[in-house]
């Protein structure tokens, strides 16, 4: 069935899948100082209001900055704005620079990583108490865990002709969030793949070891390692939901994703209960429930809509349906300037549009935790020549797995491939790293580290400055006006806190009642 549709889409004239996508990311970074220690400095104001700015932000501390880039369909018109966003900070944070793994540097004690602070508004507090309710729930070096997110949608010709060659009866509305739900579920069947291909954290500081875990060895005196590991950001390591067993997440339609998420915000969580809201020193948390709100579930994908202001990202999806996918599964890769490159975009965009079009089954609970363990197994051991995954319950040699998977992706590579022939060796570079793991990133980087006798925070601090040194010397053909963006957003965030303000507590109210 994939195989006629991709045959009949490209014989559609004028039809083009190359303009039919388009991807935007968002990026986040640790800054630190220039002998590797975590930054304690403020979020540099010359880089604008972190509220307000829509493109330089931070995640969840000062220190934890995040590049937001807008829908693009040119990948290298994309590279170049993530270009100009680093080139601005760098010249913007004094000394500082940019970590470039995921796993953080060598950390302080958690007490001593600050906070974002937004300022004085409802909507500013709020976001800061959502971060002391992290902290509270789950420690702060978890979240000082950073990652690439690559936000991935088709325009409405792209559904307009495969709805008709499906014969579908639906509205085009309801056909549009139907295929991106049927996404979701396929990118977690198939996400156990990634870590392999593109996980690039199979190493972390000591100060990162937050679980008790028997796949790691030391690696210098500041290090540990995996020695099959991929990525530690998607293992024990890494983000994850306490309660996960109660959450119960469906994603077979878009209103029973939003609405079991919203489920997740009003069900009463024991240990958070025992944290309790607030006292007289403040909240301690935006509730007790078992995900204070949705952005709370760590999942590797995530069904998106643009919010409106104190808007919640359920109620969005359920009035105005799927506008993008938000895949949450890709490590910054240290070995690359920008942590991402094109041919890496190249093989996403195939590897997701095999996931729009390929017949996706509803999933249950059980299914969807099968996927879950093997994307962590994968994570945690998927160099181990003898590593199997679940699929249907069934136990299969993840290599074997892999190159049938890899032949169902080839007929998109050939389908999407252009006289540059770019998309066909994007494919083969994923297949060589399958035939080969001496080819994934997390094996090139433990393989430096091993031979040089290298700790991550030596090696880490290397990279940050030979990044920094290569990226100020690059020239891009960019009018993006970064200094009038930054003063447009000091000028929006001060008359944001210059308003007159109702009751944080009567905000928190409209904000959940919405």
């Amino acid at each position: 069935m994939l195989e006629k549709l991709l045959t009949e889409m490209k014989q559609q004239p004028a039809f083009d899948f190359s303009s039919c996508i388009a991807r935007g990311i968002e990026k986040e970074h640790l800054r630190v100082t220039s002998a590797g220690s975590m930054a304690q400095t403020f979020h540099p104001k010359a880089l604008g209001s972190k509220l307000t700015n829509p493109v330089i932000t931070t995640d969840y501390s000062e220190a934890l900055l995040e590049f937001v880039t807008p829908p693009m369909q040119g990948k290298r018109e994309l590279l170049d704005y993530l270009t100009s966003l680093q080139q601005f900070v760098y010249a913007n944070a004094k000394d500082e620079l940019l970590w470039p793994s995921s796993m953080p540097c060598d950390l302080p004690d958690p007490a001593m990583i600050p906070l974002a602070d937004y300022g004085k508004s409802n909507g500013a507090i709020m976001k800061k108490v959502y971060r002391q309710g992290l902290t509270n729930r789950y420690g702060g070096t978890m979240q000082m865990i950073a990652g690439i997110h690559y936000n991935f949608s088709v325009n409405h010709q792209f559904f307009h002709v495969l709805k008709d060659l499906e014969q579908s009866k639906e509205t085009l509305p309801n056909y549009i969030n139907q295929k991106y739900m049927g996404l979701v579920r396929n990118f977690l069947r198939y996400a156990w793949v990634l870590p392999y291909l593109l996980g690039a954290s199979p190493v972390c500081a000591n100060t990162s070891v937050i679980a008790d875990v028997d796949f790691l060895k030391p690696l210098a005196k500041d290090s540990m390692y995996g020695p099959y590991a991929t990525s530690l950001r998607l293992s024990e390591l890494g983000y994850h939901n306490k309660g996960q067993d109660l959450l119960h997440i469906n994603f077979n339609t878009v209103q029973d994703y939003a609405k079991t998420l919203l489920h997740a915000t009003q069900q009463p969580y024991p240990e958070f209960q025992a944290m309790g809201l607030k006292d007289n020193q403040g909240y301690h948390q935006l509730s007790e429930a078992l995900l204070q709100i949705e952005n709370e579930y760590y999942n590797v994908v995530r069904p998106k809509q643009p919010i409106k202001p104190c808007e919640r990202p359920a109620t969005s999806l359920l009035q105005r349906g799927v506008n993008y996918v938000e895949i949450r599964i890709l490590d910054l890769n240290p070995l690359l300037d920008l942590n991402i490159d094109e041919s890496t975009m190249d093989f996403m965009d195939m590897f997701l549009l095999f996931c729009l079009m390929q017949d996706s089954p509803p999933m249950t609970d059980e299914s969807l935790k099968e996927c879950q363990d093997n994307i962590k197994r994968i994570a945690e051991e998927g160099r181990r020549p003898d590593v199997k995954i679940s699929v249907d319950n069934k136990e299969q040699v993840f290599r074997e797995a892999a190159m049938e998977l890899f032949k169902q992706i080839e007929n998109v590579a050939l389908t999407m491939d252009d006289a540059t022939g770019r998309s066909k060796r994007a494919f083969n570079e994923q297949l060589d790293k399958i035939k080969d793991p001496e080819l994934t990133p997390s094996s090139q980087l433990l393989t430096t580290l091993l031979t040089e006798k290298l700790g991550c925070q030596e090696f880490f601090l290397m990279r940050a400055k030979q990044i920094k040194s290569k990226l100020m010397q690059r020239t891009v053909d960019s009018t993006l006006d970064l200094p009038l963006i930054a003063k447009q957003s000091l000028e929006d965030f001060h008359r944001m806190d210059a308003e007159k303000q109702g009751s944080f507590e009567d905000y928190l109210a409209r904000y959940f009642a919405s």
